[in-house]
């Protein structure tokens, strides 16, 4: 008989464990309040439609699923076949996997348990010194069952902190299998990929050392180990990519011939160093660091590498802050200006940040460590505040924003701060007729509200994860 799925799974859960919906570490796997599918006040539109809503159908197979006590009559009900219970199975099975794919991050959480543990498919391959991933007993996987079982189900599902309930035990079992067979599958396509890669990059090398074309080889040769860059340190596995130290080294000696192109560097080729003393201008000089400037930030985003960039050394004359306007306000005049002088908050913010627990703050750790543990104020700073009012009076005049700052003053706090008081605005304008604060006679580029839309945020790879937490540290959960 074929295995659970992850639908499948899920669904055997709901049913037996019906108590489960109203814990908080469920509403926050599944981002939505307590309560099941088929039960009123929570059913989807999609289920009372037509002349025969499925609604009907769905109940009477979770009442007929009930009933059945074996995991192999369990099996039996669930996999899909030409009977009475067909459209009621298909409906609920398709909106949980609808649900998994949309709003619940199963899969996310469990790699993130795996990640912390040292259990993560690309730390098993390096720990076993393999070149593809093993199952999941191999890489002794179900070893952070429990808290696996934590994470998804919350700490009512483990007795004694160690010991999962038979059921949670069960669950989380065929999840973890489910998940791996799909990281096994998802890798061998990684690693067939970076071998294929490995290829053309040897390719690519051997036209930068032919001296043909040489500007234009060399950005070929640096621009395809970029494609692959963010793998390759995902992996981090020498048995699966062995060249890929070599190349970069190469790279690097590029780089530092062409800063200094009187003496040869060491360990490059005759050919390429001629080509490099041979480059007519400084203009194909600095093209060229530019390419691999470009790709030596993607392998290591911490470097301080500094090239002379033709109009590097632009004035710094005619420029200011931005906010002299408002330099002589205080913090409540900022905030009263915001419309918040009474609650002095972002809103959707946190409030406070746990000042010792390293996790996701929207990870169910997360969220327990702000409610319980030690908290430190997560409040923004004059200019920071500033800083969102300025954006603000530039978007609701249709004007450009710029802006630029040293590292860690805060930045990102302003950016995801704007979203948020626009997200205010709006329904403030909604309920209102008006924007608050300083804002009460002013309208979206002379024109109403502002919309209602989705923001993009474009950054690099390498930084997408970072920046959600830093999102997820300043949003309350799920907003």
């Amino acid at each position: 008989m074929a295995p659970w799925t992850s639908s499948q799974t899920f669904f055997d859960v709901m049913v037996s464990q019906t108590d489960l919906v109203s814990r908080g570490a469920w509403q926050i796997l599944t981002r939505s309040d307590s309560g099941l599918p088929w039960e009123d006040g929570h059913v989807p539109t999609t289920w009372l439609e037509g002349h025969q809503p499925k609604l009907a159908k769905v109940r009477s197979f979770v009442s007929r699923y009930k009933a059945i006590s074996t995991e192999m009559a369990k099996r039996d009900a669930l996999r899909t076949k030409a009977d009475s219970d067909s459209e009621g199975r298909t409906a609920v099975l398709g909106w949980i996997d609808r649900q998994q794919k949309t709003k619940w991050d199963v899969r996310a959480r469990i790699l993130d348990v795996l990640e912390e543990y040292d259990y993560s498919p690309y730390q098993c391959m390096r720990t076993l010194g393999a070149k593809e991933l093993g199952t999941a007993d191999e890489c002794a996987v179900y070893t952070v069952t429990s808290q696996i079982v934590g994470e998804l189900f919350g700490d009512d599902a483990v007795r004694n902190g160690t010991h999962p309930e038979p059921w949670a035990h069960s669950a989380v079992r065929r999840l973890i299998q489910i998940m791996w067979k799909t990281e096994r599958t998802r890798i061998k396509r990684e690693i067939n990929s970076l071998e294929a890669f490995a290829e053309k990059v040897n390719e690519k090398w051997e036209a930068v050392q032919s001296k043909k074309n040489f500007n234009v080889a060399v950005k070929a040769y640096a621009k395809q180990l970029a494609e692959k860059v963010e793998l390759v340190k995902k992996i981090d596995n020498p048995l699966v990519t062995p060249n890929w130290k070599g190349h970069i080294e190469k790279v690097e000696r590029i780089c530092e011939q062409l800063a200094d192109r009187s003496q040869a560097v060491k360990g490059l080729p005759k050919t390429v160093i001629e080509a490099i003393q041979q480059l007519a201008t400084e203009e194909e000089v600095q093209e060229l660091q530019l390419s691999i400037s470009q790709l030596l930030e993607k392998v290591d985003p911490d470097q301080d590498e500094e090239f002379a960039f033709a109009g590097s050394n632009i004035a710094n004359e005619g420029w200011n802050s931005g906010v002299e306007h408002y330099q002589q306000c205080t913090l409540d005049e900022v905030w009263a200006m915001l419309g918040r002088g009474t609650e002095k908050t972002i809103p959707f913010f946190n409030t406070v940040e746990a000042t010792e627990s390293g996790a996701d703050p929207w990870s169910v750790q997360g969220i327990l460590a702000l409610q319980d543990g030690p908290t430190q104020p997560l409040v923004p700073h004059w200019h920071q505040l500033v800083g969102i009012l300025k954006m603000l009076d530039n978007f609701l005049a249709g004007k450009p924003i710029l802006l630029v700052d040293g590292v860690g003053v805060g930045k990102t706090m302003q950016v995801v701060g704007v979203i948020c008081f626009l997200a205010f605005f709006h329904d403030h304008f909604e309920r209102n007729g008006y924007f608050p604060g300083k804002y009460k006679t002013t309208t979206f580029k002379g024109n109403g509200n502002v919309p209602n839309a989705p923001h993009l945020i474009v950054v690099p790879v390498s930084l997408e994860y970072q920046f959600r937490l830093e999102i997820h540290r300043y949003y309350t959960p799920f907003t």
